[in-house]
């Protein structure tokens, strides 16, 4: 039984977790013979010895974008099991030589009809690219992937700050009716609570967004906490 290394791990629906990682297929004898494989875990399972896990599904990644590093990946997934993989790192497919890496991914959807002759399982797979003017960066401070009710359908938003420190971020929203897909920045600007002088990090939860940093008030030792509510269509109420 051979083992995988898995670039990172999302929770699904029901304690269900999916997990992302690369291998290769054998009965490919010549070429790129890697491949993405999407895995799900056995729901709620008691402990780590009754932790099993399935094949969802897999693509050769010649038709997918590549990342620099596979080990430094966001990824997200929502309730549906539609999966979204994503890094600042990231090379379009035919990138010429030198080319600078971008912010993109790819995602599964198991609702996804596909032309591809090397998807294994239901549904299929999916590119996303940036446009130039978004400028999530390894120096950017912070960075989450997240998903909201839309009607009976959900859609994924990436929260970031676009430089080291600042007094605003910004949220791009998935746009799935292109291809490849493309993650947009929305076009409000969130402005960074004066209670925090220099963000270190974001997090969502299904309903809320933190963000945390060092304190604006020097008499504060262990910086600051801000919570944002959020909702669709996309908008915030601040505390």
């Amino acid at each position: 039984m051979g083992q995988l290394e898995v670039s990172c791990f999302a929770q699904g629906s029901q304690n269900v977790l999916y997990a992302l990682s690369f291998g290769y297929d054998l009965s490919v004898k010549t070429g790129n013979n890697s491949v993405a494989i999407l895995l799900q875990s056995n729901a709620s399972p008691s402990g780590p010895n009754n932790l099993t896990w399935q094949v969802v599904s897999t693509i050769h990644q010649g038709e997918l974008f590549s990342f620099l590093d596979n080990l430094n990946l966001q990824c997200s997934v929502d309730p549906n099991g539609s999966f979204l993989a994503w890094s600042y790192n990231t090379y379009a497919l035919g990138a010429p030589a030198g080319a600078s890496p971008r912010p993109g991914g790819f995602r599964y959807d198991p609702t996804l009809s596909t032309s591809s002759t090397t998807t294994t399982g239901n549904g299929g797979w999916a590119n996303v690219d940036t446009p130039l003017n978004y400028t999530w960066t390894s120096s950017s401070a912070g960075g989450d992937l997240f998903y909201l009710n839309n009607g009976n359908n959900y859609d994924f938003y990436h929260a970031y700050i676009p430089g080291a420190v600042g007094a605003s971020f910004d949220i791009g929203v998935l746009d799935k009716t292109v291809t490849p897909n493309l993650m947009v920045n929305s076009a409000t600007k969130w402005s960074v609570l004066s209670t925090i002088a220099g963000v270190n990090g974001m997090k969502t939860s299904a309903t809320k967004m933190f963000v945390w940093g060092s304190a604006g008030n020097s008499s504060s030792l262990f910086g600051s906490l801000s919570e944002y509510i959020l909702s669709t269509p996309l908008a915030y109420i601040c505390p």
